[in-house]
């Protein structure tokens, strides 16, 4: 976050350009630009973005916000408003049936292999299946998060 630019993770393969990740995240982003460059539409976002039964955003942060918890809502407003100050590139052509782009992850052997199905808890924790294991561990389901990479000590 330090220079405001894109994630190397999601840029570079195997997201980046062979898959549609940055473009599904790169549109929305010029939905926002639109907004926060004056270019009319702050008032159209924020009316896109709105959770059903919620109250409008009154600010970016919380457009963002909003989009991200309801995905499906309106994902035709935002890519229409993007499509009027396109800024970041590679964008999307049409517009998607909702804001969840997907990214893809190749394992190293010794680490998360698989991951899928992810689902988060009303904590806000992860719970994330190792789909590359043929079999689970026995304490599963568990109630506390196991970590996707084991713990290090430093040595003595």
């Amino acid at each position: 976050m330090s220079t405001g630019g894109v994630s190397p993770f999601l840029a570079a393969p195997p997201n980046g350009g062979q898959t549609s990740t940055l473009r599904a995240f790169n549109s929305p982003a010029d939905a926002l630009a639109a907004c926060t460059a004056g270019v009319r539409g702050c008032a159209e976002l924020f009316e896109a973005a709105r959770v059903p039964g919620g109250e409008r955003p009154r600010d970016t942060l919380q457009a963002v916000a909003d989009i991200a918890r309801a995905p499906g809502t309106r994902p035709g407003a935002v890519f229409a408003l993007a499509r009027r100050h396109p800024v970041y590139t590679p964008a999307l052509d049409a517009a998607p049936t909702a804001w969840t782009p997907a990214l893809r992850y190749e394992g190293n052997g010794r680490e998360f292999d698989g991951p899928g199905n992810i689902a988060f808890d009303r904590a806000g924790d992860a719970w994330v299946v190792n789909r590359a294991r043929t079999t689970l561990p026995r304490t599963w389901p568990t109630r506390r998060a196991r970590r996707a990479v084991p713990r290090r000590t430093a040595p003595r």
